[in-house]
């Protein structure tokens, strides 16, 4: 249990001026390296075109049996030649494949044994030992299993969370219940010690609520959090603010945030559609180079590939690839220089469609394109659409 005791730090959303009731210390947060990514203009419906950012995109699909199908696929990790995938939809495990979409296995099994689970929230993936560390917040409690899907541990923690994230033996867990409205971000550190402490959001960033919360990088855990347009980072029990979504004058204000998350739903939207509010910052990924996240705006999802380098956003509500012509789909995990999306077979039809349109084009290079991914669509949907798991679009960055 050394391993697993070492630290955990619990994240909890808390109610206004109440804060859970902890009196800790509550370290400043790092904002002098802050970077403001500059979006004046989030509702612009423009398209990208994705080969500006990815040089390949390749297609699992995935073997659909009894004991492997997907409902719909929450979160992707691969490591060392294999995906891992969580299916909020059906709670039975982690379900496993190989490079080529073969089902390998599950991890995990439903119940109240000490390798068993109730309600599995999040997973993740220790890059260096392979460990995989599942979090089930009904018995609020971590299970550990090797790669393989062999039992190892569980710790069974004193919070529950609907996120989770592991990192250098640090484990982070994010609590978000909104009806406790807009409050602090705790942190409970070395479970071992006395030392514990939180940290508070930036009032003047604050948006709304966001979805995956935690995503490696460079060593550290970027973190977004509910109601807030700052990505911020954790490594080595030190949080920085590290980047600001500007959207100017679309910015949800203070005065307007108790509107929006009141019962009042007329009122809600009129603010929303009055103020052409930019809200919902979610999805972030971080490279090297190249940062990825998504954000709502005209009640419309929008993109934006971030270049780190020349502090360039390149955002819109479409994402065009342009180098296969499949369907850009929702974003849902990374490997060192990949992005995961999800390929839902009920887009089949409407993509088909899609791609004969543009088979008029007199571009040879295109049209052998668009026959390739035709060709492929079209054998999907001669197995039905009812007998086909989702597919996982790995797009390959520059």
């Amino acid at each position: 249990m050394e391993n697993i005791k070492k630290m955990i730090i619990f994240f909890c959303l808390s109610m206004i001026g109440i804060g859970c009731n902890h009196k800790k210390k509550r370290p400043d947060i790092d904002s002098t390296k802050i970077q403001a990514i500059s979006i004046p203009d989030p509702g612009k419906g423009i398209e990208i075109n994705l080969s500006n950012f990815a040089n390949n995109v390749r297609i699992i699909s995935l073997e659909y049996s009894k004991e492997s199908t997907i409902g719909k696929i929450k979160k992707i990790m691969s490591f060392k030649n294999r995906y891992y995938i969580l299916d909020e939809q059906n709670n039975s495990g982690i379900l496993v494949y190989n490079l080529n979409g073969k089902y390998v296995g599950k991890i995990g099994k439903v119940g109240k044994g000490p390798s068993e689970h109730i309600n599995l929230t999040d997973f993740d993936i220790d890059e260096y030992s392979g460990k995989l560390y599942m979090y089930d917040n009904d018995q609020n409690k971590i299970i550990q299993y090797n790669s393989d899907g062999v039992y190892i541990e569980s710790l069974v923690t004193n919070h529950w969370g609907d996120n989770f994230a592991i990192n250098n033996d640090i484990f982070y867990i994010y609590r978000n219940n909104s009806s406790f409205g807009i409050g602090d971000l705790f942190v409970n550190g070395m479970k071992n010690s006395n030392k514990e402490y939180y940290f508070k959001p930036i009032p003047s960033y604050s948006s709304l609520f966001s979805e995956r919360m935690f995503s490696h990088f460079n060593n550290g855990i970027d973190v977004t959090k509910p109601y807030c347009d700052t990505v911020f980072f954790h490594k080595e029990e030190k949080m920085s603010s590290k980047y600001y979504i500007d959207f100017g004058r679309y910015k949800v204000k203070q005065d307007d945030i108790g509107i929006l998350f009141g019962d009042d739903k007329n009122k809600r939207l009129n603010t929303l559609i009055k103020n052409k509010y930019a809200y919902n910052v979610t999805d972030f990924y971080e490279f090297q180079d190249l940062a990825y996240f998504s954000f709502t705006s005209n009640f419309v999802k929008h993109y934006c590939f971030y270049d780190k380098k020349n502090n360039i956003p390149i955002y819109g509500s479409t994402i065009v690839n342009d180098l296969n012509y499949m369907f850009f789909s929702t974003v849902v995990g990374k490997s060192q220089h990949e992005l995961f999306g999800v390929y839902r077979p009920d887009d089949i039809s409407s993509n088909i469609d899609y791609i004969n349109t543009l088979l008029k084009t007199k571009d040879q290079k295109i049209k052998e394109k668009l026959m390739s991914s035709l060709t492929f669509l079209n054998s999907q949907k001669r197995q039905g659409i009812e007998n086909l798991n989702p597919a996982i679009m790995v797009y390959s960055l520059k």
